[in-house]
């Protein structure tokens, strides 16, 4: 029997399957019923309420789509780990689709040609093509899972073993982001859960729970429905008090951190019952002597405050392993931030929304906008000093100040929202934004410096070694490694990386080129002209190959073995003088070039003021170097997008960093260039340049639509070119004077 009969013949068996499951009574009744009503109520929630009333019966949930798009992924012959995957995506694609169109038509009920237009042939027709498009989609992904896992990963070095804080890094990178995933999503259903029966009756539960246990242990407690009553007070339980932002934060982290499927599906599982648990505890809190004075404050912020003590003790283990020192270092930590907010907190709330006209536009009746301010920023302290030694002050002073930019920011905004717009962010968000907020700083602060160290090679470390007293040569091994590291990355890239040349984008980035050469240049014959790199001419533009044919003797150097040798088999008019080398120690004689031409170089490294040093000192007096890097004020916020996928781990050309035009002129001044005019080039989305070359080296026939909107930045750079100087480089043309000395 041929793959395609058995294919169909199992696809028919298990259509009759699924269709005559669904048709069974007990399953319409229980299953289908409930998840229809529960759609239409998503729709009604998302889209607003429908103007007639509508009835969402069984004919409505979307069940004879889904059992045809199941049925063929059961059929299909593949991994049942695959098949599970495609089961969950199918059903979750149908799922908001389904809630998507019940919303749809009921706000069309009013009008009947417009209903039943979209109930009976718009609705039907997108349905089957998205059923039609995923079932495709899944089928190849299930034929090449390896060919689409090292599409997800093309340009990352695979040859060598990455040190663990690197892999750490990506782990935690995509942490962030599923984490931030699940949040959204969190919240956006909040309309499901925080007005749903059944999470009620689940909060009646933890109140009735927490009453049997506060009598076993002599506290007079009664519960009735979903409040709890004790001495201290009466308590109602609702469905926000059980819906914590813990819930997505902990199911982020099984995602991420659980390696199989079985254990991602045990450790969901086991959420039910930890935070039912929680919920719990989070009442007992009533009974503990000393807090019936204000215990509401406590139940309220028990989730803010537990999680920020887990924050703490979790970053001093990661920083500092498990000793003694590290229990210490938290619990010191965690004893500075309370005092902080016990003695320091008032005023420092008052200074931070002293530029409210209404302290009572936003009402809280839980305390939570109050008492963000000063929470963040005992937070941010005791994460501080649960990661860091005491030093590096400079750093700890900007991330005070940048948080405490923020919390004015967001007060403000919270404030002037209520007060003329009449929006209020739930006290859910409030509390999971406390915690965020100094979290994301602090992040960011040790990603900082744990990316600087890594990229740092041996030239910059030896220097700062060789000033330190005696006692640290024994990290001269730690140097040599990193250097290897280094070199050893980039020879993977230019070995692995697939060619850009031909691309609209990269054909845009050539005539840029050309232009700047052209006219800060002006003539090429005779002149001897370096490039600080090669990339340009194995994989991308070629712009030195056109260099060469206007009559320039051209010389280029890269640390990347392969790359030297594929631009070197470029060159066909004439042989190409090329040095594997490092642009911060490069192998030729002082005053040795007419011209120097960096492009995209010296950012990818912390020693950035050597290598612009080093071209100094190899350009000829009255030469000229051009010498372009990131703009770090790039209006499509490119180095944002290049920072995040960076740090997952998600970007192929490893450290970069981006520059603003003062900071690239004052680098290149400060080196003894006279500075003789600023440019820029590339003036084009980050995103749009990178989903061009994916279309070009993935999907070719895609590549013809983002060709179009290369071509529309085209015609802005030719027809408007004050936009030039707001590219996605921003370039430096120096010159070193006829007359002077290099300084040191």
């Amino acid at each position: 029997m041929t793959p395609a009969r058995s294919f169909a013949l199992r696809l028919i068996a298990w259509s009759l399957a699924l269709f005559g499951l669904q048709r069974l009574p007990w399953v319409g009744l229980h299953i289908l019923l409930p998840a229809t009503q529960l759609q239409a109520a998503a729709g009604s929630a998302l889209l607003g309420p429908s103007s007639l009333p509508i009835e969402a019966t069984l004919a409505c949930s979307g069940a004879d789509a889904l059992a045809l798009c199941l049925a063929a992924i059961l059929a299909y012959p593949a991994r049942w780990r695959m098949r599970a995957a495609g089961i969950a995506g199918g059903t979750s694609v149908l799922l908001v689709l389904n809630t998507i169109r019940i919303g749809t038509l009921g706000r069309a009920v009013a009008s009947p040609r417009l209903f039943d237009a979209l109930h009976v042939y718009v609705w039907p027709a997108v349905l089957t093509l998205a059923i039609a498009g995923f079932v495709f989609t899944w089928m190849r992904a299930a034929d090449r899972p390896f060919d689409l896992r090292r599409s997800l990963r093309a340009g990352r070095a695979k040859a060598v073993e990455r040190p663990w804080p690197e892999r750490a890094a990506r782990v935690e990178g995509r942490f962030a982001v599923v984490t931030a995933i699940c949040l959204l999503v969190f919240t956006l259903a909040s309309p499901l859960y925080l007005e749903s029966a059944r999470v009620l009756v689940l909060a009646g539960m933890v109140a009735h729970a927490a009453a049997f246990l506060l009598r076993a242990v002599g506290v007079d407690a009664t519960a009735t429905a979903s409040a709890l009553a004790t001495p201290g007070g009466a308590f109602l339980v609702t469905q926000e008090c059980i819906s914590t932002p813990l819930i997505p934060v902990y199911f982020a982290a099984v995602l991420v951190y659980s390696r199989t499927w079985w254990a991602r599906a045990l450790w969901t599982a086991a959420g039910v019952p930890l935070f039912v648990g929680l919920g719990i505890a989070r009442l007992l809190v009533v009974a503990v002597p000393g807090l019936n004075t204000s215990p509401a404050f406590f139940i309220h912020a028990f989730s803010q405050l537990l999680v920020a003590a887990g924050m703490v003790c979790a970053v001093a283990l990661w920083r500092h392993g498990a000793r003694a020192t590290t229990y210490a270092r938290a619990l010191f930590a965690m004893a500075l931030a309370v005092a902080f907010v016990r003695w320091v907190g008032t005023p420092y709330t008052h200074a931070i929304l002293w530029f409210s006209p209404a302290a009572t536009a936003f009402d809280d009746p839980q305390g939570a906008l109050m008492f963000l301010p000063a929470f963040q920023f005992g937070l941010f302290l005791a994460l501080w000093v649960a990661a860091f030694v005491p030093s590096g002050w400079t750093t700890l002073a900007c991330g005070a100040s940048l948080l405490a930019t923020i919390q004015i920011v967001v007060a403000g905004g919270v404030q002037l929202l209520a007060s003329h717009a009449g929006i209020a962010p739930l006290v859910r968000d409030i509390r999971a934004w406390a915690l965020l907020g100094p979290a994301l700083i602090i992040a960011a602060v040790v990603n900082v410096r744990r990316h600087t160290m890594t990229a740092l090679t041996a030239p910059a470390v030896e220097r700062h070694l060789a000033a330190q007293p005696t006692g640290v040569a024994d990290r001269r091994t730690d140097v040599q490694q990193r250097d290897v590291t280094y070199r050893a990355f980039w020879h993977d890239v230019g070995a692995q990386f697939p060619d850009l040349g031909g691309a609209a984008s990269t054909t845009l980035y050539f005539e840029n080129e050309k232009r700047l050469l052209r006219q800060h240049l002006r003539t090429f014959a005779g002149k001897r002209v370096l490039k600080t790199d090669l990339w340009d001419e194995a994989r991308n533009t070629r712009i030195l190959q056109w260099v060469q044919r206007q009559g320039a003797n051209v010389v280029g150097v890269d640390i990347s073995t392969p790359v030297v040798r594929m631009a070197g088999a470029g060159f066909t008019d004439a042989p190409l003088t090329a040095a594997n080398a490092d642009v911060r120690a490069l192998p030729f004689a002082d005053a040795s070039f007419d011209a120097v031409y960096s492009m995209g170089t010296i950012e990818h490294f912390p020693g950035t003021e050597g290598a612009v040093r080093e071209i100094y000192r190899v350009l000829k007096p009255g030469g000229r170097a051009i010498i372009g890097v990131p703009n770090r004020h790039d209006p499509f916020l490119r180095p944002l997008m290049v920072t995040i996928l960076y740090h997952l781990g998600l970007y192929g050309y490893g450290f970069e960093k981006s520059y603003s035009r003062r900071t690239l002129r004052h680098m290149l001044e400060a080196a003894g260039f006279a500075i003789t005019a600023d440019d820029g080039i590339l003036f084009i989305p980050g995103w749009l340049r990178m989903l061009d070359l994916l279309c070009h080296t993935r999907y070719p026939s895609a590549a013809r639509l983002t060709a179009k909107g290369v071509r529309v930045f085209g015609w802005i750079d030719a027809h408007v070119p004050a936009v030039r100087r707001h590219g996605y480089l921003v370039v430096a043309i120096g010159e070193r004077p006829a007359e002077t000395t290099r300084k040191a």
